[in-house]
């Protein structure tokens, strides 16, 4: 399911930038530019063919395609025939409409993948329904949910003092209810039923065990201590706190065990909870005994507020979809320009360079390549998480119209700023003069990419 995730992903997203290409060639030949090439792809030709003196084409490099349009290339001479229908014979507000035609059709293209979402799929960030109930806990317990008598298809129409509660509502009013009866309300079928449940604190993906509130390296040989916590999630202070541990401490002696390794440490504390374990480390060159006492705690995974339901969300209607799926294309607009500046600001080259040279660890915020990009889609995609990828890649459309907004050339954006100074100035910019920055700004942003691949496939970004 990964691989047809990731190959899945990046088919929709060649569509995205020939449909990008498609704005510019439309409105082109809408307004008779003279158009000389339409191809998919770069780098050597495979195919092509010549069509009312267009040549249309595929090259070997999948990645992305390209109009060709008379007058646009300062350094190619123009036919005497094409002159009229050349770029720089054209009003420049037909230039300028032909030049967003590209990155403007990610945002139409944006909207429609957040809409299908919405249509067919739902909302995922409100909680409409119950997709199902546990009927116990990790510890076996049996679920507040199952014990209130809440079940798959019901609605939740109340919680707490909230009428129609956002997925974010529901965690907040289980989260601070935790031991304490909390009203609930659902619609079942054309039946509004009251319920009161009881959230407890569970542990996910995980078991409940012994923990200690330490972090053991997994070198070979003795534990070694690498991180302390000062507090358990519960807010006591953590055992390994108590014992007076610190990172870098070496343990040699744990209950029973004799220079015990890394795995042999954490199955010990997991099985004895509320023991108290005599063991010694060495720090400084130093032994140091102490006595640490595991208690019970989310052991392998997180330890949670719940009680005990799956959401599920609900298809919008078509009308709300659409306007809802242009919303989140405004909320995605917003997030990109923000990452724009993050990630190809000071912040972000000098977050790639610190990776790229030194021992710092991936972080899921860092930029990323297609190489990453295609990690994070395959490991949603094993979990058949569909309608994210959609959603992720319509988010990606809106993140590359953007990029191509920014005005410095050779990007659309950078093209668009030439015909505003040459509407105040009164006459064209000698494109010639402008080349070299577009050599400066293709030469980063290669560096940059080159540098974030090599980053993707030394230090992946952690798992999704």
């Amino acid at each position: 399911m990964g691989g047809i995730a990731i190959v899945s992903f990046f088919a929709g997203l060649l569509v995205v930038i020939l449909v990008h290409e498609l704005g510019h060639y439309a409105f082109a030949r809408l307004w008779r530019f003279r158009v000389l090439e339409y191809f998919v792809g770069f780098g050597p030709k495979l195919w092509s063919t010549v069509r009312n003196r267009i040549e249309y084409g595929v090259k070997a490099l999948p990645l992305g395609g390209y109009v060709k349009i008379a007058g646009m290339n300062p350094y190619e001479t123009v036919e005497p025939e094409d002159v009229p229908s050349a770029y720089f014979s054209k009003p420049i507000w037909q230039r300028a409409v032909v030049i967003a035609a590209g990155p403007c059709s990610h945002f139409l293209l944006a909207a429609v993948m957040f809409a299908a979402v919405l249509f067919f799929v739902g909302d995922r960030t409100i909680a409409f329904k119950v997709g199902g109930v546990d009927e116990t806990l990790a510890d076996g317990s049996t679920s507040p949910a199952y014990a209130a008598g809440i079940q798959a298809q019901d609605r939740i129409v109340r919680i707490g003092d909230v009428d129609d509660p956002s997925g974010d509502q529901l965690g907040e009013q289980i989260g601070a209810h935790v031991g304490e009866p909390l009203p609930v309300t659902v619609q079942r079928g054309d039946e509004t039923i009251d319920l009161t449940v009881v959230p407890v604190t569970d542990c996910v993906e995980g078991t409940w065990a012994g923990v200690a509130g330490m972090v053991l390296a997994d070198d070979a040989g003795r534990a070694r201590i690498t991180n302390v916590d000062d507090e358990l999630p519960d807010g006591s202070v953590s055992p390994a706190v108590d014992a007076g541990l610190q990172a870098e401490d070496t343990i040699i002696r744990i209950g029973d065990l004799e220079e015990p390794s890394a795995a042999e440490v954490r199955t010990l504390i997991r099985d004895e909870t509320g023991t108290a374990l005599p063991m010694a480390v060495v720090r400084d060159g130093r032994e140091i005994t102490t006595t640490l006492t595991p208690v019970r705690g989310c052991s392998g995974g997180l330890e949670i507020p719940r009680m005990g339901i799956l959401l599920a969300p609900d298809p919008l209607p078509l009308p709300q979809a659409v306007v809802e799926g242009g919303q989140m294309v405004a909320v995605s607009a917003w997030d990109s320009v923000k990452s724009i500046g993050r990630v190809f600001g000071p912040e972000g080259v000098g977050r790639i360079a610190s990776l790229l040279f030194t021992d710092a660890e991936r972080e899921i915020t860092d930029p990323a390549s297609v190489v990453g990009i295609g990690q994070q889609v395959g490991a949603v995609g094993e979990d058949g998480q569909w309608p994210v990828i959609v959603a992720f890649l319509a988010y990606v459309t809106v993140f590359i119209g953007l990029v191509n907004l920014i005005p410095l050339p050779p990007f659309d954006g950078g093209h668009l700023l030439m015909l505003v100074i040459e509407k105040i100035r009164g006459k064209a910019v000698d494109m010639r003069r402008v080349i070299p920055v577009s050599v400066t700004v293709m030469a980063f942003l290669v560096t940059f990419v080159m540098a974030t691949v090599i980053v993707d496939i030394t230090k992946p970004l952690p798992t999704p």
